[in-house]
């Protein structure tokens, strides 16, 4: 864990040191996409530099079949995540073309709080769900 953590900082790292840089306007905020993919790839580059100084790391690849059973098995806990993704991303889109920027504020910080109280219980979700999944891949009930 450590390596990914060192990494994920970096990566955050730079990237916000690059916003502080060369974000200044509103009309900089374009930049802050670019800047945060900067950020990725030089934690890519740091990745790919340690995989090539590890001599136990030895890469490895499923086969085709158990690949489509795991993709299959996780698409439940898939469509959930992403389902939560999709609806922010298409709240504040529709938000912001049907009310006033003042509104949309408002709702955007009652969004952020509600956000907040919700990542208390993402470890919970995410520790628990899969196990529910292997728990009931074999039965036939959805339970609802």
């Amino acid at each position: 864990m450590q390596v990914i953590t060192l990494r994920f900082v970096a990566m955050r790292g730079i990237a916000t040191a690059l916003t502080f840089v060369f974000v200044h306007s509103d009309k900089d905020i374009l930049f802050v996409p670019l800047l945060d993919t900067i950020g990725s790839l030089v934690a890519v580059i740091l990745v790919l530099i340690e995989l090539k100084k590890g001599k136990d790391f030895h890469p490895f690849f499923w086969h085709k079949t158990l690949l489509g059973k795991m993709l299959k098995d996780s698409f439940v806990y898939f469509a959930s995540n992403m389902a939560t993704t999709a609806f922010g991303a298409l709240n504040t889109l529709l938000i912001g073309a049907f009310l006033p920027a003042t509104e949309v504020a408002y709702w955007s910080v009652c969004m952020q709080l509600i956000g907040a109280v919700q990542t208390m219980y993402t470890p919970i979700t995410e520790g628990v769900y899969p196990e529910m999944i292997k728990q009931n891949a074999g039965s036939s009930s959805s339970g609802f």
